[in-house]
């Protein structure tokens, strides 16, 4: 999407998913050095956070796999070095897809409405004011006060990843 009337892309939602996507990672990563308990309330807390994260790691491949990356090698045509790198980008999704299906092979949630829900409260979670701001811009006034009243409120009181401790 133009940020404005050149035809560059405004890449912070591409900035803003991959930051969400490293948070989530060093969350599992923490989780699974500290913790090795049979608490029913932790592992729920923990399958929580990972459900979210394997749903959006499978919206922003698909994305990637079946929309950008094909436009992208139509325009990089007569460019071998950008293409490798394309290639490589490809490559490790078909190296990473099946790690995450080989922890845990549960179908995943579907879109719509109910996955904007989830998807939105999760990608701003932790993110800068500027891309919030740039995100929640790009949604009809409705879904941003939506956004704001319901979804973010919800997904706040849950726990993702590890029970609050009490300060």
């Amino acid at each position: 999407m133009p940020s404005d009337t050149s035809s560059r892309p405004d890449l912070m939602w591409m900035v803003a998913f991959h930051s969400a996507l490293r948070r989530d990672l060093a969350h599992l990563a923490r989780t699974a050095r500290r913790h090795r308990s049979d608490d029913p309330a932790r592992r729920r807390a923990v399958l929580t956070g990972w459900e979210l994260f394997k749903t959006q790691l499978h919206i922003h491949h698909t994305g990637e796999d079946t929309d950008l990356w094909p436009r992208m090698r139509a325009h990089l045509s007569g460019r071998p070095d950008d293409l490798a790198l394309l290639q490589a980008m490809e490559d490790e999704h078909g190296r990473i897809d099946p790690l995450v299906e080989s922890v845990d092979a549960d179908q995943r949630r579907k879109s719509g409405i109910r996955g904007a829900a989830q998807f939105l409260p999760w990608l701003l979670d932790g993110a800068s004011a500027e891309q919030a701001q740039v995100v929640l811009a790009e949604l009809p006034a409705p879904l941003r006060v939506v956004y704001r009243r319901i979804w973010q409120p919800r997904y706040a009181r849950h726990d993702h990843w590890e029970l609050s401790i009490p300060a």
